[in-house]
């Protein structure tokens, strides 16, 4: 038996694996909708308007594809 190791993947792996998700579901299902890619993303943020989180989402042909993340940091929206 051949033996696996599951590894945090980096960016280009991440873009690398999405890319070949959406060629094999645009071979089983084709894309319908207009436009074929919407951003679903969204943020949270406290009371003083600071980024304290975020949903990452893409809608295509009826497949979701979510991130969830949470910042080490917290993001001011206020600029000095």
């Amino acid at each position: 038996m051949n033996d696996f190791k599951i590894l945090n993947a980096s960016n280009e792996e991440c873009g690398f694996i999405d890319d070949q998700i959406v060629k094999y579901n645009i071979s089983k299902v084709p894309f319908t909708q207009e436009p074929s890619f919407m951003g679903l993303n969204k943020v949270i943020k406290n009371e003083e308007g600071n980024v304290i989180a975020g949903i990452l989402g893409v809608l295509y042909s009826l497949c979701v594809k979510l991130i969830v993340r949470r910042p080490k940091k917290i993001y001011s929206s206020v600029k000095d």
